[in-house]
């Protein structure tokens, strides 16, 4: 055979493989098929690799002879695997005595040459035999025995037999203890290949951003395994245990220990939202991921990215117990392609993690006495007899809890006890566990804690008791060195700080990373060291101290910059909470507590988590108005409140804190006539406009605005413009285009000249807003002129298209395109607008994102696709009852609407209706007020189901309550929305017949569009022309029909610049019907003149 060839196995379209299995076929087939399985499966994702492995059954190609196939495949393999049973070795000695050749021999032979001349590695792995009863009988050791084997030479290698398998059996190999058919035995030896095929390099980021390992760690060695396996199968391992049982410890043993089998090994502590986005910063700069600002957000995003699109790591979730963080940092979790590791104390935490491939969680029980004994050894060096009366009281007393043996076995050490004098001081001591509500049972762990705090008081030196008192109001985790620094100083401790923490630290009270600059606890401790009764002293020093670190430059103490503020901002949120529950307030701690809670809030903002200050922020007013009822101090919180309440939707009690604060505000300043009077007078116009009430907007907002150019001396002035702004979208509202344009103009004027340049961010907003109005006034081309410089100002700004504004800029290019029809171009536009939105937040779970795919959903129903179009709704529901936390929200009453609109198309008016009143319901409720245009509109929504079903007294009924609603909204009827009506009552006139009265309705719907538009040339004018030609064709007058329908057509055509619109195929074909009718009447001698001349011209 010439083995210059090149070969190549169809499987893999490579002739080189990682892995080839050898293998008899008699013995060991299903065992070899199982194996190459799960080394491809867990090898991508494992080491970030595709592995190609070699097994016959996949790899020989048809009309290849044995040598061909098998020893190309074998040439040309890194790694060569002997899959080696007794039966195996039987049929080898059978044959090898008949002087005939064996296959399996040949492999071993070449594998040897190959090894021997540094071309590949070999790993025999052994496997045991089922016997005649159904057990699994380990492989016979008997076998490596030389004299097992002939003395020959092999006939088709001329080697000798004996030789071959006794160079084989000198290579290390693996053995299969358990029966192969459970697949999860081979998982030892799949592990063994991959650490051949692709072993890791310890590397110092991965290092750095692991936990320590405990102290003398010895514990749960079976659970690990276990953790091993289900690592290695499913990708996912979910661990278990009471608080103190060590999830934590084994998790960080088991993250050490695989730094040799991943490329990364990631750590994040999910014990709160604030410390999960120090691990996502910790990874993001690890990785050197950039972002496209230095936020937590951002980081969290890129991070998640990143883990979605790369194999090959191993993260670890510790502390995942709260469902809002899980949600809130994990939503993607599923889709990471690397492996994960989770610890909890809740056992139901697959409902956390949906969708996770796991079949076991693995729960971490008490330490058996054997482990609890061999601990305290190695912990305090002293020989320790599981047999002795001593050390058995004490492992009864400790009940195999993990924290309370380490926590005994340091006190032991430190105070070099016997064991019999620590169970006699342990006996003495009468201690009401009761009292520890967390501890339950475990109350030695108190006991141990009280012998300690007896030491130390004792000695005289309380000030480490002081100091662990101070942590104990903290987050257990990631508390910065600097912070005990400026306890110690506060609370003027006398011992030395480094001395104090050491004490903690050696104690076990405490644990520190390498560096020692970062230290935790554990909640348990937290409990036993708080005091049950507070002095105002020690609570004073505890908020000074916190406060001297936090309004401090701490940027400068540490060099790990942002992490260092989130870090703090976490502990400010602890101590906060701890604060705000004591029951009396001193002004002089407030002022301080206050400071602390507008840094919190700035922090929240920092990530868009503003939701999470409400319930501090009620505390804090109700607070204030005690100590500080006429001040801006309370005015800030409830303006505050206000802001988040506004987002929420909920504008009765926005509008409440607003009126609040402006009343306030109005006593502090004792005028109008300030900036923050004006800030919270536009504030309650964005209430009334969202309520509906625009002659109050208005009147709000020019208020607002003549307090600024009073204030200012200028409408020079972005304050004034953002009023001029908010006016001009109040006259949009109204109808009043022109207006609006004037104001945005002026708006726009004043950015130019106040930021000398059109490549500003304020000048690209109101650029989209006179494309807006434009838009709605159906000038289509110079609405999408001025979107389209407005994308390019941003984009020049933001210097990407990756940014939220960007993507509403492309979202109103979209609505251009599908304005005119172009669906095609409106899809994509949107989808890339959707692409922004969720690399930009990380998620779908963003009302940005539901927005787009809501406007996804109208394209699929305007294409005539009403199933996609209800799937897109009804994610677009999903995501915002996420959200909002609730179905009373404009939002979700708006996508209700749209799927009941979805349905209406399909002909399911019933349906469409019970989903139209729901949506009444929703806004009725979120207004207020039935006089609002979201409510009149839902309205209009439930006559024109009325009307589709037949019942036009009812419809008639209802589109006469929506005009009311909007005469009194809008002030007028010179309204599009007016105007909308209006024709609705005249489709409903024409439907029962009534001609007289559609025309009369038709032509006072034109003569008010035409009006509010401006023009003839508006889609909806058209629409008006259109129906008044249908009138006139049921009323027999062809001719005006059609002079009617050419103008329909004329305006459409021109308005959406094509002929390749819906709306135009309508008028088209209602041209084209009208002249065969014409033509008809003319053949069967029943035509006008008018209709015989038209005729003629035909």
């Amino acid at each position: 055979m010439n083995t210059n060839t090149l070969w190549r196995c169809n499987n893999h379209f490579s002739g080189e493989h990682d892995v080839f299995i050898s293998y008899r076929v008699s013995s060991e087939a299903q065992v070899a098929k199982w194996l190459a399985s799960l080394i491809e499966r867990v090898g991508r994702r494992r080491c970030n690799k595709d592995i190609r492995v070699f097994l016959d059954s996949n790899c020989l190609n048809k009309g290849e002879d044995w040598e061909q196939g098998f020893l190309n495949g074998l040439r040309n393999s890194k790694l060569i695997i002997y899959l080696i049973s007794a039966a195996s070795l039987e049929t080898l000695i059978e044959k090898t005595n008949a002087n005939k050749v064996d296959n399996v021999l040949l492999e071993i032979e070449t594998g040897l040459k190959m090894k021997a001349a540094d071309q590949a590695r070999l790993l025999p792995i052994f496997v045991g035999s089922i016997m005649a009863d159904g057990s699994y009988s380990p492989f016979d050791t008997s076998y490596f025995s030389g004299s097992k084997y002939p003395d020959t030479i092999h006939a088709g290698s001329k080697n000798n037999v004996r030789d071959s398998m006794a160079h084989l059996f000198k290579i290390q190999g693996d053995f299969i203890k358990h029966p192969p058919s459970n697949k999860n035995a081979l998982y030892l030896a799949a592990d063994s290949i991959l650490k051949l095929v692709a072993p890791h390099q310890i590397t110092q980021a991965n290092d750095q951003q692991l936990p320590p390992i405990a102290k003398s760690f010895m514990s749960h060695k079976t659970e690990i395994e276990s953790i091993y396996q289900s690592l290695f199968i499913d990708g996912v391992s979910l661990v278990t245990g009471f608080p103190g049982m060590g999830k934590s410890s084994v998790a960080a043993k088991v993250a050490h220990d695989s730094l040799k089998l991943y490329q990364h090994v990631f750590w994040i502590s999910l014990e709160s939202i604030p410390t999960a986005y120090v691990g996502f910063e910790r990874i993001a700069k690890s990785l050197n991921l950039s972002v496209s600002e230095p936020t937590s957000a951002a980081y969290r995003k890129v991070v998640s990215y990143w883990l979605e699109c790369n194999h090959g790591y191993l993260l670890v979730i510790d502390n995942a117990d709260s469902p809002k963080n899980v949600e809130e940092c994990f939503q993607e979790v599923s889709k990471f392609l690397g492996d994960v590791l989770i610890t909890s104390r809740h056992n139901n935490i697959l409902q956390f993690f949906q969708h996770l491939n796991c079949h076991q969680i693995i729960q971490l029980e008490s330490w058996s006495d054997v482990i609890a004994c061999q601990y305290l050894e190695e912990r305090t060096g002293i020989p320790t007899n599981i047999s002795d009366s001593n050390v058995k009281s004490i492992l009864h007393m400790l009940n195999g809890h993990a924290l309370s043996v380490a926590q005994a076995g340091s006190f032991i050490k430190n105070k070099r006890l016997s064991y019999a004098n620590f169970l006699k001081k342990m006996h003495n001591l009468v201690l009401d566990t009761s009292s520890f509500p967390e501890i339950g049972k475990r109350g030695s762990i108190a006991k141990i804690y009280q012998l300690f705090k007896d030491d130390i008081e004792l000695s005289g030196i309380t000030d480490p008791l002081r100091l662990l008192e101070a942590v104990s109001y903290l987050s257990p985790v990631s508390i910065p060195i600097e912070l005990l620094e400026a306890f110690q100083e506060k609370l003027h401790l006398t011992t030395d700080a480094v001395e104090n923490i050491n004490i903690l630290v050696d104690n076990g009270w405490l644990s520190t990373n390498a560096d020692f600059t970062i230290f935790s606890t554990h909640s348990i401790i937290q409990e036993l060291s708080r005091p049950q009764e507070q002095s105002a002293s020690s609570v004073h020093c505890y908020i000074t101290a916190f406060i001297s670190l936090y309004l401090g430059n701490y940027t400068q103490m540490d060099s790990r910059g942002g992490e260092f503020y989130i870090e703090l901002s976490k502990q400010t949120q602890s101590i906060l909470t701890f604060m705000l529950q004591l029951n009396d307030h001193h002004q002089e701690n407030w002022s301080l507590i206050k400071s602390l809670v507008n840094g919190w809030f700035a922090y929240l903002q920092h990530f868009g988590q503003q939701i999470n200050s409400i319930e501090i922020l009620y505390k804090c007013i109700q607070i204030e108005y005690q100590l500080y009822p006429h001040s801006n101090v309370l005015a800030s919180s409830n303006f505050k409140l206000g802001e988040i309440k506004f987002e929420q939707g909920d504008y009765v009690e926005a509008k409440k804190l607003y009126e609040e604060c402006l009343q306030i505000e109005e006593k502090v300043y004792g005028t109008r006539q300030h900036p923050s009077v004006a800030s919270t007078i536009y504030a309650l116009g964005q209430i009334a406009a969202n309520q509906g009430d625009y002659a109050e907007t208005k009147k709000l907002y020019e208020e607002c605005l003549q307090i600024q150019v009073k204030v200012y001396g200028t409408r020079q002035h972005p304050s004034v413009a953002s009023a001029i702004y908010a006016l001009g979208q109040i006259a949009s509202n109204q109808g009043d285009y022109a207006e609006a344009k004037k104001l945005y103009e002026e708006c726009l004027q004043i950015h130019v000249k106040v930021y000398g340049t059109r490549q500003h961010l304020s000048v690209a907003s109101t650029i989209h807003e006179i494309g807006i109005a434009l838009s709605l006034q159906g000038h289509y081309a110079e609405a999408k002129k001025l979107y389209e410089e407005c994308l390019q100002i941003q984009v020049k700004v933001y210097g990407t298209r990756q940014h939220p504004s960007v993507a509403s800029a492309i979202y109103a290019l979209g609505q251009i395109a599908a304005n005119q029809g172009d669906y095609a171009e409106a899809k994509k536009l949107y989808e890339e607008c959707l692409q922004i939105h969720v690399k930009v937040y990380g998620t779908r779970q963003h009302p940005s994102v539901s927005s787009t795919i809501r406007a996804l959903g109208q394209i699929a129903a305007n294409q005539g696709d009403y199933a996609e179009a209800k799937k897109l709704y009804e994610e677009c529901l999903q995501i915002e009852e996420k959200v909002y936390g609730t179905r009373q929200h404009p939002s979700v009453a708006s996508t209700i609407h749209e799927i009941g609109m979805a349905l209406s198309l399909q002909g399911n008016y019933e349906e469409a209706k019970k989903l139209y009143e729901e949506c009444l319901q929703i806004r009725v409720k979120v207004c207020g007020t039935r006089q609002h245009p979201s409510v009149s509109s839902t309205i209009r929504a439930l006559g024109l189901m009325a009307s589709k079903q037949g019942d036009y007294a009812e419809a008639k009924k209802l589109y006469e309550e929506c005009l009311q609603i909007e005469e009194k909204v809008y002030g007028t009827r010179q309204h599009p929305s007016v105007a909308a009506t209006i024709y609705a009552l005249g489709k409903t006139a024409s439907d029962k017949g009534d001609y007289a009265e559609a025309k009369k309705l038709y032509k006072e719907c034109l003569k008010i569009q035409v009006n509010v538009y401006g023009t003839r040339q508006h889609p909806s004018v058209a629409s008006a022309i259109y129906a008044l030609g249908q009138i006139a064709a049921n009323q027999g007058d062809y001719a005006e029909a059609k002079k009617l329908y050419a103008e329909c057509l004329q305006i459409r055509v021109k308005v959406y610049g094509t002929r390749q619109h819906p709306t135009v195929a309508s008028t088209i074909y209602a041209y084209d019907a009208l002249n065969i009718e014409i033509k008809q009447n003319f053949f069967n001698g029943k035509a006008s003149t008018k209709e015989t001349k038209s005729c003629n011209i035909m």
